[in-house]
């Protein structure tokens, strides 16, 4: 089974309400051939295990098992795993990033977009050919022109179409009817 090692305290100096703490927490590991140690205890809607410490309100079971064997976590950073997997609470695959490391290190579709060098037809996306809107999605410039070409040309295309339609069902145009003749 994995020591957990408070950072700085020999296991002599520890509490007993510390090292209960910590045997209750080295029960719910489960050691995998990968290295990973999967949480065994509840887990969270979002796939994380909780721990409940001595009563006090759950954390999550990797935040924990990082402060008791790294230390405080520091203040603006998450917890990263390394290995990708939310229920593995070994210390050497968790890491303290940014939010925005966290997320560009990630596997969801946003992550993936925001790892893109090129656009789905090959232009570059960097300097004057990236267009970046105001939500934070990129765009390729080439494409967007392209594309507004496009979409003008169809528009122009509705608005003749609707045109046509509209003198097909409004009667004769001004120019059929005699002057002064009135039509109801």
């Amino acid at each position: 089974m994995p020591m957990l090692e408070l950072p700085g305290n020999s296991s002599t100096e520890k509490s007993e309400g510390q090292m209960n703490e910590r045997a209750r927490f080295e029960r719910k590991l489960s050691v995998q051939t990968n290295g990973c140690w999967n949480w065994t205890g509840a887990i969270s809607g979002t796939g994380y295990g909780n721990f409940s410490r001595n009563g006090r309100k759950a954390i999550l079971a990797h935040r924990f098992s990082y402060e008791i064997s790294k230390g405080k976590i520091p203040d603006g950073l998450q917890i990263d795993h390394l290995c990708r997997n939310r229920r593995c609470v070994n210390p050497e695959h968790l890491e303290a990033v940014t939010r925005y490391e966290n997320y560009i290190r990630g596997v969801s579709p946003p992550a993936q977009n925001a790892k893109r060098t090129h656009c789905i037809r090959g232009h570059e996306l960097s300097g004057k050919n990236l267009i970046i809107r105001a939500y934070g999605s990129r765009r390729c410039r080439k494409c967007e022109n392209a594309d507004q070409v496009i979409y003008s040309r169809r528009r122009r295309a509705v608005r003749a179409l609707r045109k046509a339609r509209s003198r097909e069902t409004s009667g004769p145009g001004p120019e059929l009817v005699k002057s002064g003749e009135r039509i109801t």
